[in-house]
């Protein structure tokens, strides 16, 4: 299996061309920048089941240190519209964060499937908005989403190819309206 690759280490021209689909999923990881350690882990562990990500850590932008907010949301818009899949590490120090819940609200608003990777301290006191995705407790219930992810990809792979045959026939069925009047007459 192809291991898979982190968006932003991609040079300009692999960035240019680089493009998730259900066919091709990446995962945008969300954590609180405390929890950098773990969502590298995190972001690692994608990558070796053949998966893509996008973990901010190499995002030129938010390296700078004194950044705008427009800044900010930009380089996140920009991840999250680059992302078929989201996984918030969700720990403590995420229930205290500004931009976790901000990046929740505008995955939510594209339509982007996305889990909670609840960290073993947290057990209560979730916020009622992470509550409507669902939780992954450990790595079982991870290895269990990406693979559904590859599930989709597969049975994506198989559409595609039963789309490109449908394209085919119908192209074959406009060729014959043509030739049929002529076969009448």
């Amino acid at each position: 299996m192809e291991r898979g690759r982190n968006y932003l280490k991609l040079n300009e021209s692999e960035r240019q061309s680089f493009s998730s689909s259900v066919s091709k999923p990446c995962v945008f990881i969300s954590h609180k920048k405390e929890d950098a350690d773990f969502a590298r882990h995190l972001s690692d562990y994608v990558m070796e089941r053949g998966i893509n990500v996008y973990f901010d850590e190499n995002d030129p932008i938010l390296a700078i240190e004194h950044k705008s907010p427009d800044e900010v949301v930009n380089a996140i818009k920009k991840g999250l519209e680059k992302s078929t899949h989201m996984i918030i590490v969700l720990s403590k120090i995420t229930l205290e964060s500004n931009w976790v819940p901000w990046e929740v609200g505008f995955a939510s608003a594209k339509d982007k499937e996305y889990r909670l990777l609840r960290l073993n301290d947290v057990f209560e006191n979730i916020p009622e908005f992470y509550k409507v995705a669902k939780i992954l407790n450990d790595y079982d219930d991870l290895n269990k989403y990406l693979a559904s992810m590859k599930t989709t990809q597969t049975d994506s792979r198989i559409s595609n190819d039963e789309i490109l045959r449908s394209k085919q026939l119908l192209k074959r069925l406009d060729e014959l309206k043509k030739v049929v009047p002529q076969l009448i007459k």
